[in-house]
């Protein structure tokens, strides 16, 4: 199962308790904490 399967499962679960517009919402900030994340691990590993 991918992430992004995952990721649409718990938002159906999510969406039975939180109104839509929050689901949203949270969904389009995963990608960017994510790549921020990605960014941020790069960075500890490559020395400056």
């Amino acid at each position: 199962m991918s992430l992004h399967e995952v990721i649409i499962k718990i938002s159906k679960i999510f969406s039975l308790f939180i109104p839509k517009q929050d689901i949203e919402e949270s969904n389009n900030n995963i990608p960017a904490n994510r790549e921020a994340m990605c960014d941020y691990y790069e960075d500890l590993n490559t020395p400056h």
